[in-house]
């Protein structure tokens, strides 16, 4: 999943399966292959992350959560308020300036 090389060092949450094949190119063996079908990003550096997509509603900034709901962020970094419709992650309180961020995926 070329996202995921977006995320190299965070701490996510993957849901996915285990695909019954081996990547012999990792141990003697193989190891099993997992086909990850989402993720999302929890920590980073031990410090709680948000993950979702920049919404603007009258001008206000928010991430809509992959569970539909929308959070405010009054300390958006100037980087991402123009990225209407990118995924992203904000680590630390929402209302403060964020200790990390970044883009996982651009706005389609």
């Amino acid at each position: 999943m070329p996202l995921l090389r977006r995320v190299v060092g965070l701490e996510i949450v993957v849901e996915g399966r285990r695909t019954g094949g081996r990547a012999v190119a990792t141990t003697p063996g193989g190891s099993p292959v997992f086909a990850v079908d989402r993720f999302i990003v929890r920590a980073v550096d031990g410090t709680p992350a948000h993950d979702g997509v920049v919404t603007s509603v009258a001008g206000t900034l928010s991430l809509t959560l992959s569970n539909g709901r929308r959070v405010v962020v009054s300390a958006m970094p100037g980087a991402l308020a123009s990225k209407i419709g990118a995924r992203v992650f904000l680590a630390g309180p929402l209302h403060l300036a964020p200790v990390a961020y970044g883009i996982i995926a651009e706005a389609r």
